[in-house]
């Protein structure tokens, strides 16, 4: 038999805010908050140093109309729709730039897929939960997150740079029945394409 040996001395709990009304793990914190404005295309391009092009402005706007979780391809098409000629290699160059300057957050669950979604920095904590029967990602409240994150990286000698708390799950009913899925009311109503190769 094993023990293992603390590192850290007892960590008093945190003060948590009362929950809020209404916030459900379906992401409904999103609901609560103030609606974000929408990308200002020449002010990003000005910022990335990126000409001003029919094709970015659609992608801008795709992005606004877009909730959620996304990929790459799904913003291809509905960036598309905007102005048919976007081309796939303008999404793919777009999106690490959005994301190393705080307008987007990307986000991988181990599969080597990438999932976009807007950034917000003033946003309070939050999980996501990855449901790997139908790929659905909810966002749920972790107001310990921020707490947990600079308590641990602060008593072992570090400083906190980012923090992010993924959990994976499958869904319930699935397991009690295996075409569970089609009908399920988690199911999202349009799953991503699967990612090109």
């Amino acid at each position: 038999m094993s023990t293992t040996t603390p590192i850290f001395p007892p960590i008093s709990e945190p003060s948590f805010p009362p929950p809020s009304q209404g916030a459900g793990a379906t992401g409904a914190t999103a609901a609560t908050a103030a609606p974000r404005p929408p990308l200002n295309p020449e002010k990003l391009c000005s910022q990335l140093g990126w000409k001003v092009t029919a094709a970015r402005r659609a992608i801008f706007k795709a992005i606004d109309k877009l909730d959620g979780y996304f990929d790459a391809e799904v913003l291809l098409v509905q960036a598309k729709k905007l102005h048919p000629a976007v081309s796939r290699a303008t999404v793919y160059r777009t999106l690490p730039d959005l994301c190393s300057n705080g307008i987007l957050r990307s986000t991988e669950f181990g599969d080597g897929h990438y999932r976009y979604c807007r950034h917000d920095p003033d946003a309070p904590p939050t999980a996501e939960i990855y449901v790997v029967d139908c790929g659905r990602i909810l966002k749920v409240p972790a107001p310990f997150l921020s707490w947990y994150a600079a308590t641990v990286t602060e008593r072992a000698g570090y400083e906190l740079i980012g923090q992010r708390l993924q959990t994976f799950a499958r869904c319930v009913k699935k397991k009690e029945d295996v075409n569970a899925c089609g009908s399920c009311e988690h199911q999202p109503a349009a799953v991503a394409p699967a990612p090109m190769r």
